[in-house]
């Protein structure tokens, strides 16, 4: 054997081996290593595999001279034309980092994730060409999902067996949401029902295990669409083979009319077989708030999003932009949805109208070919087999093409789409062949004569030799400068791809350092983060702004060390953290959660530094212009204003101070404008109304505050505040009580809890509550004073003064501190 031939050989065992084990792993496939322990390692998992395996197939064609061209041109024209539409969106997304890698927005529909699927479907049909070879990658993705379903059908059932901590929990599973799981396994499931009867006999029984198994998932799940999917891709199945009785039998049509009729049964009969604990309840913006924030997106910039839309994977810039007002009345007021009601609708939103145009051309282009392939007659078509195999292909991907209507989806489910339609272009048989180097034989010697039209045939034929030749030798240097880019671009994907990985590692250790109040390594494994992404990560830099803050905070209280040296790490922190929350806006302009923590950086370093409420309004000013629907935003400004309140009247600028006060009750007002039942907003106009004296009006809109929240112990703690300064002591006791029921370690609630315990008397009871806080903050010396004032008989406070903490408003991007 030649060298030539040994690289050609091992060139397509790479190719093959590569969709093999991708095929396999990729439902399968999850790591404990990065925060996103699915989505994110699913898409390493991919770029990897399909690069791999697509340069390997480069580099054979490159030996071989010649490529074949097993899909139809029309469906490869428009996959390009689709990839085109998406890298023209992600040039103009509203977040361009992020369109083109996903992570930390949605990873599914991200540039590079498709652009490794439609690769995937273009190797498929150029490397598995005959019917066993086909055989082989339904048969191995059957297996992935009989695990899959094996796996998550234990943890549904409370069954863990795996000792990570994530995965103690019914709802995880390798494929996604529950819903996701759902739809993946009755996808699959004609699938593999055409497989049954294409295999032998103890296959066949290995098949109709997962068909049990799977329906048993489904019915544990009980979500419609799943059953939708299951009953379209089931019917499409029967017709198809119905119609072609003459390979068809009918004792083989059982299996399909049962997943018909199970589907059709949990459709209409909405009742739930199994009661499963413990599965988070999934909710998305309804198909008309979906479509008119898309309608919105698209006016949004005509010339540009009308066509491009607002770039791939960027729905929740869209969403938080344009969400209706009427959301805030609900539980999910604050929550930031990332995807739509369906595929479909989102593609609209992020990438235009081409966009989802041409997913559609493409996707009914791949329908066309399928169908020509299963009504016309070939060697596949002829046998009972061969027929099941085809349509078994064809009704999973419209079951797939179905659920892109409902929902949105997910890698897997994309995973599921690109490798069926790669399959149906397989199973359209041999291709074309594209010689990209003439092969010329040795013209045979002419006779000399005078005769002139024999010389001139001789002449003409030289020529078109020569012609073809020279074509021949642009094409092979066409392919070689092609493969040599590709190789290029492709390196340097797999690069950048890793930093980022590390980066994701990084970042994960960094969380758990702040968990444990290692703030310190938490900023290290940041900036190693951010170093990894080139400084682009939003999320990095607003984490890391927020960490410095924690360190802030550190270095106030610390008693071990000078004023001097504490002003010395101030002097480094405060810029560091102003630094980051810049960058954070910088890097992710039109993402409010940046604009947020920028605002609430400024905010906490009020009393540190001079401007730094009039830059935290800015900031605040600014989140609104991206998510002008959000009343947290006003609230915090509000609260930014009352603040300078203060400061006014300290400084007995009692003018000022008013004036900042109607300020900070109008965005508090604004806020309650858009969600009535605010109560944070509410106990903030409240503490308007201590600061000018108006006790009763206040104790009114807490009380209201408390019917709205009736378990937010800040608000508890306060309302018991105001009503010990109003001398209603028992209503207070009341208060703190309720506090400490809601959250035991409220160590604010039992101090006051404490004084009114011993201004009663009842010293027991107060011992009780400040040996408790000594418990919870072993190192607060004022706690332990009190104690021994206590069982010394004396009052409480007796020689101390004392502080009452303020409550901290959190906003929904900051971290939680140890």
């Amino acid at each position: 054997m030649t060298t030539p031939e040994i690289v050609e050989t091992g060139s397509q065992k790479i190719t093959r081996t590569g969709i093999y084990l991708l095929i396999f792993l990729l439902p399968l496939f999850f790591l404990p290593l990065t925060v996103n322990v699915l989505e994110f390692n699913k898409q390493a998992l991919l770029i990897i595999a399909v690069l791999g395996s697509f340069f390997a197939w480069l580099l054979s064609a490159l030996k071989e001279e010649k490529i074949n061209l097993n899909i139809p041109r029309s469906s490869l024209l428009l996959i390009t034309g689709f990839l085109v539409v998406m890298a023209m969106s992600t040039a103009f997304s509203s977040s361009p980092y992020n369109s083109f890698w996903g992570l930390p927005m949605p990873i599914a529909s991200s540039f590079i994730t498709t652009m490794a699927f439609a690769l995937l479907a273009i190797l498929i049909p150029h490397v598995f060409r005959g019917k066993e070879e086909i055989y082989g990658l339904v048969f191995l993705l059957s297996i992935s999902a009989l695990v899959v379903t094996i796996f998550s059908s234990l943890q549904l059932l409370g069954k863990f067996v795996l000792p990570l901590d994530f995965t103690k929990t019914p709802s995880f599973n390798p494929i996604g949401s529950v819903n996701n799981l759902g739809i993946f396994i009755a996808c699959v499931m004609p699938l593999v029902v055409g497989l049954i009867f294409a295999s032998r006999n103890a296959i066949r029984i290995l098949l109709s295990v997962f068909v049990g198994l799977g329906i048993l998932l489904l019915l544990m799940i009980n979500y419609w669409v799943a059953w939708l999917c299951l009953l379209v891709a089931g019917g499409c199945f029967l017709v198809f083979n119905i119609s072609r009785r003459d390979v068809f039998t009918s004792s083989l049509m059982f299996l399909p009319m049962f997943l018909i009729a199970v589907s059709i049964f949990m459709m209409f009969v909405k009742m739930p077989i199994f009661s499963i604990n413990g599965l988070p309840m999934e909710v998305s913006p309804s198909l008309n708030a979906s479509l008119d924030i898309a309608a919105k997106t698209i006016k949004e910039r005509p010339s540009v999003s009308l066509l491009f839309g607002s770039g791939p994977s960027t729905f929740i810039l869209d969403y938080s932009k344009y969400k209706p007002k009427e959301i805030n009345q609900t539980v999910f007021w604050g929550t930031r949805f990332s995807s739509g009601s369906s595929e479909l609708s989102d593609r609209l939103a992020t990438t235009g109208i081409l966009g989802l145009g041409f997913f559609l051309l493409m996707t009914f282009a791949v329908i066309f070919s399928a169908l020509k392939g299963i009504i016309g007659k070939n060697a596949l078509n002829d046998n009972t087999p061969g027929r099941a195999l085809v349509t078994g292909v064809f009704a999973s991907l419209l079951g797939v093409i179905i659920s892109f209507v409902f929902y949105p989806a997910n890698i897997s489910i994309y995973f599921l789409f690109w490798v069926l339609v790669g399959i149906t272009f397989s199973l359209k048989g041999k291709g074309k062949i594209i010689a990209l180097v003439n092969k010329t034989t040795t013209s045979q010697p002419v006779a000399a004569n005078n005769n002139s039209d024999a010389e001139n045939g001789a002449i003409e034929g030289a020529d078109k030799q020569a012609k073809q030749e020279k074509s021949s030798n642009l094409a092979a240097i066409g392919l070689s400068f092609t493969f040599t880019v590709l190789l290029i671009v492709g390196l340097g994907v797999l690069f950048v791809g890793t930093q980022r990985y590390m980066a994701e590692v990084n970042y994960l250790s960094a969380l758990r350092n702040v968990q444990m109040g290692n703030y310190a390594m938490a900023v290290t494994k940041l900036s190693n983060a951010l170093r990894l992404t080139g400084t682009s990560q939003d999320n990095y830099w607003r984490d890391i702004a927020q960490v410095d803050l924690f360190q802030i905070s550190e270095q106030l209280q610390r008693t071990d060390i000078s004023q001097e040296e504490i002003a010395r790490q101030l002097n480094t922190l405060i810029p560091n953290a102003i630094n980051s929350a810049r960058m954070a806006t910088t890097q992710g302009e039109k993402n409010p959660a940046n604009w947020m923590i920028r605002g609430y950086v400024y905010a906490n370093l009020v009393t540190l530094m001079n401007g730094a409420d009039d830059w935290a309004i800015n900031s605040y000013t600014e989140a609104l212009k991206y998510e002008p629907t959000n009343p947290s935003i006003y609230n915090e400004i509000g609260g930014v204003y009352l603040v300078k309140a203060d400061r006014f009247s300290n400084d007995k600028k009692e003018n000022e101070a008013k004036e900042m006060r109607e300020l900070a009750r109008k965005n508090f007002e604004s806020a309650l404008g858009l969600k009535e039942d605010y109560a944070s907003a509410r106990f903030q106009l409240a503490m308007i109304d201590i600061r000018e004296g108006k006790t009763k009006e206040a104790i009114e809109e807490l009380e209201i505050a408390r019917s709205l929240s009736p378990d937010d112990t800040g608000l508890a703690f306060q309302l018991g505040l105001v009503y010990r300064a109003d001398k209603q002591i028992d209503k207070a006791q009341q208060e703190f009580e309720r506090a400490i029921y809601i959250d035991p370690n409220y160590s604010n609630a039992r101090y006051f809890l404490g004084l009114i315990y011993n201004s009663k008397n009842q010293n027991d009871k107060a011992i009780e509550q400040f040996t408790q806080i000594n418990k919870l903050n072993p190192d607060n010396t004022e706690i332990k004073k009190i104690l021994e004032n206590l069982r010394a008989g004396r009052e409480a406070l007796s020689g101390i003064v004392a502080n009452e903490p303020p409550i901290e408003e959190k906003p929904a991007e900051k971290l939680e501190k140890k």
